[in-house]
């Protein structure tokens, strides 16, 4: 079996407020996802993770908790298996300043926040789902 071809490494955010969770609709194919995006050339995890959760989202005002830690995950594209590193952190917010999202990303990705019982419902991929569980048990922690 051949190796599979090794994805740039992504990070985003599990944003948390008030007891919901932010989750990204994509209309183009029906995934419910997390925010996040991949690590540009001269970013740590978490610049790309903030950057990327407010292109996707348009929130500002993010404030970066817990690390809940790298993910190597491997799935099919149509030219075989790959593999991709993903980084997660908690996020929240400080305020409820936005920018406009790009028109791509507002077209492709519709903004719900969700209860956390739905959230987990809705979610598309199960290695989502163990993040904001994660996510969740660092919150009770504090």
């Amino acid at each position: 079996m051949a190796e599979p071809r090794r994805l740039p490494a992504a990070a985003g955010g599990v944003l948390l407020q008030a007891g919901r969770v932010l989750l990204l609709h994509n209309r183009l194919n029906g995934e419910w996802r997390l925010p996040k995006g991949r690590i540009d050339r001269g970013e740590t995890p978490l610049q790309a993770a903030l950057r990327e959760v407010t292109e996707e989202t348009g929130f500002t005002q993010l404030e970066a908790g817990a690390d809940l830690g790298t993910r190597s995950i491997e799935y099919h594209l149509d030219n075989g298996l790959v593999r991709r590193e993903l980084t997660y952190y908690v996020m929240t917010l400080r305020g409820y300043s936005r920018r406009a999202r790009t028109r791509r990303d507002a077209q492709r990705f519709g903004l719900s926040w969700l209860g956390v019982d739905e959230a987990l419902e809705r979610l598309t991929f199960e290695v989502e789902r163990l993040v904001l569980r994660a996510a969740l048990a660092d919150d009770d922690a504090d």
